[in-house]
């Protein structure tokens, strides 16, 4: 009789810890899902916030630029802040598609973009000495050590005439902001970049 009480037990003892086995896998495999499912959810919920930043950014962009090319007034004094406005835009533009394609080599396609930004690489021999000298490396070519990887703050022009000057402040990780003055003149109504200088 001893026997068999005690092979009662072990089933019982087999059948509680398969029981255990079975019911802590079944909430294992339910709390990952869910977290699987929530984590889904934040990552969808993050990149529709960002697209929609990124339309209202577009947009933004958008209405300055319309505005600074469609505004008119009837007074010199109105035309004139006009003008400097448009300049103002057209400037940062030059600068922002030059500043963007830093670490493309000479010969990509978008450091051709930079290149037409840029009054002195339109002459050959300065590609040149890009090319040979830096690598093709516009960062290198002004003394940076990188493209910024923290990206980049375009100051305000200042506008005179068919010159302009706009400090750029380059950001890297680590603290180090370099900053460099842009000098510009426009030729034929075309701002291009004209000298580059250390702050």
């Amino acid at each position: 009789m001893d026997e068999t009480k005690e092979k009662l037990n072990w089933q019982r003892l087999a059948i509680t810890i398969g029981i255990v086995l079975v019911t802590a896998a079944a909430v294992g495999g339910t709390v990952w899902y869910l977290m699987d499912q929530n984590t889904k959810s934040i990552a969808d919920s993050n990149t529709q916030a960002v697209d929609a930043l990124q339309k209202q950014v577009e947009e933004l962009r958008t209405k300055v630029t319309a505005s600074a090319s469609t505004s008119t007034s009837s007074t010199s004094n109105s035309v004139n802040t006009d003008s400097s406005t448009k300049d103002k835009v057209a400037i940062n533009t030059v600068l922002e598609t030059f500043t963007t394609n830093l670490t493309n080599s000479v010969g990509a396609s978008g450091s051709v973009a930079a290149q037409k930004n840029m009054l002195a690489v339109m002459d050959e021999k300065y590609t040149t000495l890009v090319k040979d000298t830096y690598g093709g490396s516009f960062a290198l070519a002004l003394g940076l050590q990188d493209t910024p990887d923290q990206g980049y703050f375009i100051g305000m022009a200042t506008v005179s005439g068919d010159s302009a000057t706009a400090n750029v402040e380059f950001r890297y990780s680590g603290g180090s902001n370099p900053q460099k003055k842009f000098s510009l003149k426009r030729i034929n109504s075309v701002w291009l970049i004209d000298a580059v200088e250390s702050i």
